[in-house]
């Protein structure tokens, strides 16, 4: 069940003998989609992450040789690229245009979150990871560069909503479509370019430790 408001968010257990320790988010991914599909239920793999953008998202600290750990339920977002064969992803789904074009700097920005940031920028500050949608924010083709500095600016401390050049809402799935095809980043990951980007939400896909 993916959390509600004001309740609290899995439980503490004892560190399992068989954990898993995944280095970025794009493993951590891989590592609840590959278990999903095996015999073995996702809920009885016990992983966890040890850096990356969920690892900041749930306020993780390094495993180390804790022996109790706190377990807790987390979303997959499913992305489709021009119809291809879809891939999951833990953290965030990023698209641009080539640097070639303007990147981050011209044209449209679309950023759908599971996490809550993107390295030091806190993106969707009202997201979190398994609350059964995903934050989505879509950056007006138009916007200026300075408009763009400035949002960048103050993403830093999360500050950068609401602004009238950022469509932001909470999606279980979505789909855009765009003239030029843009570069798609997930999970750190370039996947490569595509025009249509669907995207869908898979509420409670696995666990991890924290």
């Amino acid at each position: 069940m993916t959390i509600e408001k004001g309740a609290d968010w899995g439980s503490e257990v004892e560190r399992p003998a068989d954990l898993v320790i995944a280095q970025n988010d794009a493993e951590l991914a891989s590592m609840l989609a590959r278990d999903d599909t095996r015999e073995r239920p996702v809920t009885d793999v016990a992983v966890a992450v040890a850096n990356g953008d969920v690892f900041t998202t749930v306020g993780a600290r390094p495993i180390g040789d804790r022996r109790r750990l706190r377990r807790v339920p987390i979303d997959l977002v499913h992305v489709r690229l021009d119809g291809r064969a879809s891939r999951p992803v833990v953290a965030h789904v990023l698209a641009r245009l080539p640097w070639s074009r303007g990147g981050w700097w011209r044209g449209p920005v679309l950023a759908v979150m599971n996490a809550e940031f993107v390295g030091p920028y806190d993106v969707a500050p009202r997201g979190h990871p398994n609350d059964g949608r995903a934050e989505t924010f879509a950056l007006a083709t138009d916007t200026s560069l300075r408009q763009r500095l400035a949002i960048r600016s103050r993403m830093r401390a999360g500050t950068h909503l609401p602004h009238p050049a950022i469509a932001s809402r909470p999606v279980r799935q979505g789909s855009w479509t765009f003239e030029t095809p843009l570069v798609v980043i997930a999970d750190g990951v370039t996947l490569g370019r595509a025009s249509t980007i669907e995207i869908e939400v898979e509420p409670d896909a696995g666990w991890i430790h924290t």
